[in-house]
């Protein structure tokens, strides 16, 4: 396929940040076979990073969607290995405020579990998912937790969801969420 890149000369969604929540699924959700990925033919400038197909969940399962402290939340990615042999290394730092059973037991049963996580672009309009975790390497989250001080500071859960890979993945297909 001959690319076309007239677009490089012209930066688009270039507003900083991604939005104050995370959807986030473990891989035992996920039917057969469910996890999406990009997937040829790759037709259009883009295709090789685009998931155009809907992720495919078990009966009553489907992506969390947890509220973000606002202004606390990024997704950043470096290149890490030899040259040669090189990837990228992702991390979306969250902070997921509050302190009660739910979100304790929640973040209890996702740990050490291999998830999928979409992190939605802050240009809301593009409507832009990246995507972390996939078919044959998933994303995983640690945290800390804080209650802060009596004076000052935040309480809740400073986590990180990270993943590594060779190049951004942007989901575009259907969301379906928990019931």
């Amino acid at each position: 396929m001959a690319y076309v890149y007239a677009n490089l000369k012209t930066p688009q969604n270039v507003q900083s940040g991604v939005a104050d929540y995370v959807l986030i699924a473990r891989e035992a959700d996920f039917a057969v076979d469910g996890i999406k990925c990009p997937k040829a033919p790759f037709t259009n400038p883009g295709d090789e990073v685009r998931i155009k197909e809907d992720h495919e969940f078990l009966p009553t399962k489907g992506f969390a969607k947890f509220a973000l402290a606002p202004e606390k939340n990024q997704l950043s990615a470096k290149t890490i290995g030899d040259k040669g042999f090189q990837k990228l290394d992702f991390e979306a730092s969250v902070f997921i405020p509050g302190s009660y059973a739910e979100l304790h037991e929640t973040v209890k049963n996702l740990m050490n579990v291999p998830l999928v996580a979409l992190v939605k672009d802050s240009n809301c309009e593009a409507n832009m998912f990246y995507q972390l975790g996939c078919d044959c390497v998933k994303a995983y989250l640690s945290v800390d937790f804080t209650t802060g001080t009596t004076k000052d500071g935040v309480k809740g859960y400073e986590g990180k969801l990270t993943y590594s890979n060779g190049y951004v993945q942007l989901y575009e297909g259907e969301i379906t969420y928990l019931p």
